[in-house]
């Protein structure tokens, strides 16, 4: 009777360089299983006690190497459209804006795969409200925010579709055009998601809110009520982002 031997004959499985995978290098061969199919010398006539090894050798693929998420370290630009809206609360302050639109100019990092920071000047161009016992005028306004930012991305093995989580502080500005007239300082809060449109381009979308505390108790901005209040505001933005 015949009886198979197993031989398992272990090649390197490590991820090949990018010169062995142009060249071909033998570390692509994975595991050998060599199979011997040898004749039992027992049942061999005394004269012939030896034995007639044949070899086939079945090459298995290595493994494919654990998915490794890409860094996209680097910096970039963004110019985004937005649309900002006062959250009215018990103070006048809040009643006399209107929602508004503007821009978002931002210059970004990204240190790694889960962790962005911009520095931005956003400007939202709002309409105050004035009334008068007899009469109620409107006229034109602006918020503006010098900003520094921290961006969470909460799916870092994406190469695509990238939800964030983003967060900051800034200063804000109340005035009639984009000269400063009032200020004041806070934080926003909020998220969104960027779409990868290629290693250079993105496309984001965003929604923040943002809360602030101003004081015009000394009447520095005539077209507001004169008091001190933390205003809050939602906006929704658009924006394209250039990577390099």
């Amino acid at each position: 009777m015949r009886s198979w031997t197993l031989a398992i004959i272990l090649a390197s499985v490590a991820p090949l360089s990018a010169a062995q995978a142009e060249t071909g290098d033998e570390g692509s061969r994975g595991a050998e299983l060599v199979l011997e199919d040898a004749d039992d010398a027992s049942a061999h006539p005394a004269p012939y006690p030896h034995i007639h090894p044949r070899r086939r050798v079945v090459r298995v693929a290595p493994a494919a190497p654990p998915p490794r998420y890409s860094s996209r370290a680097g910096g970039y630009i963004g110019l985004g459209g937005l649309g900002n809206f006062f959250i009215q609360g018990e103070d006048e302050f809040s009643k006399v804006y209107r929602g508004g639109g503007g821009f978002d100019l931002f210059l970004g990092f990204r240190l790694n795969e889960f962790i962005a920071f911009e520095l931005g000047w956003l400007a939202a161009f709002q309409e105050v409200e004035q009334s008068t016992t007899t009469t109620t005028t409107i006229a034109s306004g602006a918020m503006q925010s010098v900003y520094f930012d921290g961006k969470i991305f909460i799916v870092p093995s994406s190469e695509r579709i990238e939800p964030f989580i983003q967060l900051g502080i800034g200063a804000y500005i109340l005035s009639e055009s984009l000269n400063a007239e009032l200020t004041g300082f806070g934080f926003h809060i909020g998220g969104g998601v960027d779409v990868r449109l290629s290693d250079f381009v993105a496309l984001g979308l965003k929604l923040m809110y943002h809360g602030f505390y101003v004081d015009n108790s000394e009447r520095y901005y005539q077209q507001v009520p004169t008091e001190s209040a933390f205003l809050n505001t939602i906006s929704i933005e658009g924006n394209v982002q250039f990577h390099f």
